[in-house]
């Protein structure tokens, strides 16, 4: 029998939905992708799941054979636990906007607040704000991402996305800890617009022996899926060749 391929298992951010990836698939029909409903799933589990809880979860349900895993945000974070997880299986791993890999706890409250803002604040006026915020203003793609973001955060943001922020509300250990058991290629990117973004954000990941390579790509925000799906298609492929 042949080695079955890996398949890319990708994970959205907090506030958003598997339509995140989207664009990639538009681009990239090719890509193996699969896309689990992180909403769908801590909801599954009940009002206030734990993060092992949906980490179990997600790891049921993954597909089978080797993987390479992408993660937004949130979803950067559940991929480092899993990777940590899946031993041999892991091929790779493409990481957009994570949060700081040390976990520091002047990130994590402002972690916090993001999540604070995506569930109790969130409202019809304030994404209409947020939508420039978390998008770069004059990328080529801001009009349709602009689109694309205003029907996710509809559905993924708000009363919908609690009990995922209730998930996130304590993680497991620190990234940093995870990545030590981690033998794939690791790759991170950041938003240069992203106003969440420092450069000791990126620093932190640099730190890490399992990370090969950390970019800061310019001109883009916070959504990065929905700005440059050609890139994250072209990381991605490098991934899956090995």
């Amino acid at each position: 029998m042949e080695p079955r391929s890996p398949r890319v298992y990708a994970l959205h951010g907090g506030g958003t939905t598997p339509a995140l990836w989207n664009p990639l698939r538009r681009v990239a029909p090719d890509l193996p992708l699969v896309t689990p409903d992180l909403n769908r799933i801590a909801r599954r589990i009940g009002a206030t799941p734990s993060y092992g809880q949906v980490v179990d979860a997600l790891l049921e349900e993954a597909p089978e054979g080797p993987l390479v895993l992408a993660g937004a945000t949130l979803g950067a974070r559940f991929a480092v636990s899993l990777g940590a997880r899946l031993g041999d299986r892991l091929r790779g791993m493409l990481l957009l906007m994570p949060l700081d890999a040390d976990e520091e706890a002047s990130f994590l409250a402002k972690f916090a607040g993001l999540r604070r803002f995506l569930v109790e604040g969130y409202n019809e006026r304030y994404r209409e704000t947020a939508i420039p915020v978390m998008l770069h203003r004059w990328s080529p793609r801001f009009y349709e991402a602009s689109q694309e973001l205003r029907a996710i955060l509809d559905e993924g943001a708000g009363p919908a996305a609690a009990p995922l922020a209730h998930a996130s509300s304590v993680l497991d250990e620190p990234a940093a800890l995870q990545l030590r058991r981690i033998r794939a290629p690791v790759d991170v990117r950041f938003g240069a617009a992203d106003p969440v973004f420092e450069p000791a954000l990126a620093a932190s990941w640099r730190r890490q022996p399992a990370v090969r390579s950390v970019e800061i790509l310019p001109e883009v925000s916070h959504q990065i899926p929905l700005e440059v799906p050609e890139r994250i298609a072209a990381d991605l492929r490098r991934l899956l060749a090995g």
